[in-house]
């Protein structure tokens, strides 16, 4: 289609660890969006957050739940035209491990 590009963007994600209990980390995440550097300041303009919690277990060496939420406010300019988006995620993931008999 003519006149659109892809639009690249990145999250960071910061995790603080907040608590270990047995073979258990827990942390605290906060994320954040921004265009990726080369990106057209003047066509697209986004920003966004979001925040959850991580439980990892260091025994068996896997990631047992994540949840986080976020939004994005995103506009792209093309020619004459403005496209305003907003996005809501959430993820929300959970591993059961089974040992092998």
């Amino acid at each position: 289609m003519q006149g659109t590009a892809p639009i690249q963007i990145v999250l960071t994600t910061e995790y603080t660890l907040t608590k270990i209990k047995g073979s258990k980390a827990y942390f605290d995440i906060v994320q954040q969006y921004a265009p990726a550097p080369g990106t057209d300041g003047e066509a697209v303009r986004l920003s966004g957050a979001g925040k959850g919690k991580m439980t990892y277990d260091s025994k068996l060496l896997q990631l047992l739940a994540l949840k986080t939420e976020s939004e994005m406010d995103m506009s792209v300019k093309s020619g004459d035209k403005v496209s305003m988006i907003k996005t809501k995620t959430s993820s929300d993931i959970t591993t059961t491990v089974t040992p092998v008999k």
